[in-house]
């Protein structure tokens, strides 16, 4: 929708050249800003587990996520060659992350939170300070979210 409805939306507006601009350009900073924030994990890590310089693992870091987003953009032209599946790079990425990755992180973070993170600590952490409201989103979370991640993330799997 960015990249196809927009670009006509501001084309229909008076002084839409300038707010594309102004649009485009936040919208690049804020992909910029949640780049770095997101390469930080990985710099933090080499830099505590092998000792290597914050800069220089910044540095390998983000040649490293260069040559991969390279290989990305390759994968719509010159490498549109089946790798896995009958999938090309960008679609094995793709579905690495949407149908794997992300499920499964969700429902690992949701047994956190629900069956080990101590009941008292999770409801102080509640912006609802009523013990109703906390019985229930609980209840919830435990017996009927985690059952329902994990039924429409196998039934996803096995294409139902």
């Amino acid at each position: 929708m960015t990249f196809v409805s927009l670009p006509i939306i501001f084309g229909n507006l008076i002084g839409g050249q300038f707010f594309a601009s102004i649009f485009f350009l936040l919208l690049v900073i804020a992909a910029l800003t949640s780049a770095i924030s997101m390469l930080e994990l990985f710099v933090a890590w080499l830099h505590e587990k092998f000792y290597i310089a914050r800069l220089k693992a910044a540095f390998l870091m983000g040649v490293l996520v260069w040559f991969v987003g390279v290989a990305v953009l390759l994968s719509f032209n010159h490498w549109d060659s089946d790798i896995v599946l009958g999938l090309n790079f960008f679609e094995v990425l793709d579905s690495l992350t949407s149908l794997i990755l992300l499920p499964i992180g969700a429902i690992l973070l949701s047994i956190l939170v629900a069956w080990f993170i101590p009941h008292a600590m999770l409801q102080n952490e509640m912006i609802t300070k009523r013990l109703s409201h906390f019985q229930w989103w609980y209840k919830v979370l435990k017996y009927i979210s985690i059952p329902a991640m994990v039924i429409i993330t196998v039934a996803g799997w096995i294409g139902v």
